[in-house]
């Protein structure tokens, strides 16, 4: 993994599964420009994972290069959102262990990221959900 911070490339990329398998990916080379975006869609154990854990740094079975911005200007989120479980209360205030925020600055962060209506959906702030 080398830094640098105009892009995400992989050149000549091979990575190897769990157990040194065949490789999944096999001398992948692309560039991801800063700004672009990108999905990556296949059936199920091809290297989709795989390649986003190698340029997290994660997966190390591989040769090639990767070179992408430092860590600390990367983000990587996961397939499926996970959100604990407990009250909508908890979850907008996760990790703080100091719940006493009042309601109209939570109803008002929800209304701001136009998810006011989810509110209603669950019960409210104090209903215990999964």
């Amino acid at each position: 993994i080398i830094d640098r911070n105009d892009s995400i490339s992989y050149e000549n990329l091979t990575i190897f599964g769990p157990e040194n398998e065949a490789p999944l990916i096999l001398n992948l080379n692309l560039e991801i420009s800063l700004g672009r975006r990108l999905v990556i869609v296949g059936p199920n154990r091809v290297g989709k994972s795989l390649l986003v854990n190698a340029t997290a740094g994660i997966w190390t079975a591989g040769k090639g290069r990767i070179k992408r911005p430092q860590q600390e200007q990367l983000m990587f989120l996961p397939q499926h959102p996970y959100l604990k479980r407990g009250t909508l209360r908890s979850v907008l205030t996760y990790p703080c262990v100091n719940n006493n925020i009042e309601d109209q600055l939570l109803v008002s962060v929800l209304n701001i990221v136009q998810l006011g209506s989810f509110l209603n959906r669950v019960g409210g702030l104090d209903a215990d959900q999964d």
